[in-house]
């Protein structure tokens, strides 16, 4: 950060913080990744760089459910999604996806948060860390899906829609 002040690269700098806000969320560092978000997005905003809004908005959605607040992970995930559509971002609907299966889990749908991140998992932008890191929360959560919950069929876009169009309904 000090090198992209000192030298005036404001591009670079809101990537550092976006990145160091999800850093701070694995890390459990929630005051951190407030801090870091917070500025990444009045940065974002000012510029309108939308990939960096809609990748700071999952990040929050994400601190929102570390903090119990349910409703407030759901709009933040809204918010991501909407962006990461409109602006055919793949690999951030994807991340939101997954986002999405942590908001089922501490809503209590376990069987189908577990659906939703094995879909995340398999789909072919899902690199190798974020396998690894889904695999993880899916040993965590437990058993696989019921064979009665099979996958509906919905790919990746249909999902983020449906996401963004149902948030009120939670």
């Amino acid at each position: 950060l000090d090198i992209c002040d000192r030298h005036g690269f404001a591009s670079t700098r809101v990537l550092i913080l976006a990145n160091l806000t999800g850093l701070a969320i694995k890390t459990n560092d929630l005051a951190s990744a407030e801090k870091y978000g917070k500025t990444a997005l009045d940065i974002a905003q000012a510029t309108d760089n939308r990939h960096v809004i809609s990748s700071v908005k999952v990040h929050f959605s994400r601190l929102a459910l570390r903090r119990g607040d349910l409703e407030r992970a759901r709009s933040d995930l809204e918010a991501s999604l909407r962006i990461a559509s409109q602006i055919d971002r793949p690999a951030l609907v994807l991340e939101g996806i997954s986002c999405f299966a942590e908001i089922l889990a501490a809503q209590g749908d376990k069987d189908c948060a577990r659906m939703v991140l094995t879909f995340a998992t398999n789909h072919p932008l899902s690199n190798a860390p974020e396998r690894n890191e889904y695999l993880a929360k899916l040993a965590q959560w437990g058993n696989e899906p019921s064979q009665e919950s099979a996958w509906p069929g919905i790919e990746l876009n249909e999902l983020a829609q449906r996401i963004v169009i149902e948030s009120n309904v939670a």
